[in-house]
């Protein structure tokens, strides 16, 4: 693929993005570029060969023990060491797209993502960036349903105006087991992103969608 672009990225926060990540890089490593953002060395330990992987947190604690609060400061304090690494910036500079993917009930994903968005935005102002939220099932502990509202409040009170974004609920496969409702939502994601690619899009002297209608959708 000699001269291709690669349009998509996609930055995973916790364990949850970073899985998503995870599967992306396996099946569309040669068309999407992956960040992995985690508060614990264990999870980034377990995702891909990117060498985009940055551990954020007081290094005292591994993982975010479903708090919110913390991961903002977390993200706060270690913001400028991601946003300063030139090879993330090019990275992200090439990109048409970037999709920032996480929990909404976690902690590290919950807590990080919407405020990574809104700085995101801020500083490359030529890149569409798409934050990806994963909703509980309902029978979700009353701290990860607490999360998720507060998570939700964040982006229809701060970001829904301005932002573009996707839920993906595992409430729609909880009809299976726990390991076989991650993975298809996992799966959705990631081939939901890769058909808005436009990898899939090849010129016809029929009515199709351009690289600009795809850009709108």
């Amino acid at each position: 693929m000699e001269g291709f672009r690669k349009k998509i990225g996609i930055i995973g926060i916790g364990n949850a993005g970073g899985q998503v990540g995870y599967l992306a890089e396996r099946k569309y490593g040669d068309l999407i570029d992956v960040v992995y953002i985690n508060s614990s060395d264990a999870d980034l330990a377990m995702v891909g060969s990117s060498p985009f992987k940055f551990k954020i947190g007081d290094g005292s604690v591994e993982g975010s023990g479903k708090n919110r609060p913390r991961m903002k400061d977390y993200l706060k304090a270690d913001i400028n060491s991601i946003l300063n690494n030139k090879d993330f910036q090019n990275m992200v500079n090439d990109k048409l797209y970037v999709f920032v993917v996480s929990s909404a009930a976690g902690g590290t994903g919950s807590g990080a993502a919407p405020v990574m968005l809104n700085i995101l935005k801020e500083i490359f102002l030529d890149v569409n960036f798409i934050l990806v939220g994963i909703l509980p099932q309902q029978t979700a502990s009353l701290m990860e349903i607490r999360n998720t509202r507060e998570y939700c409040d964040e982006l229809y009170r701060n970001l829904a105006e301005n932002s573009t974004y996707m839920l993906y609920d595992n409430e729609t496969a909880s009809d299976l087991s726990v390991t076989q409702t991650l993975e298809a939502v996992n799966e959705a994601i990631v081939e939901d992103i890769r058909i808005l690619s436009g990898i899939d899009n090849f010129p016809t002297p029929y009515e199709s969608i351009d690289e600009a209608d795809m850009e709108s959708i």
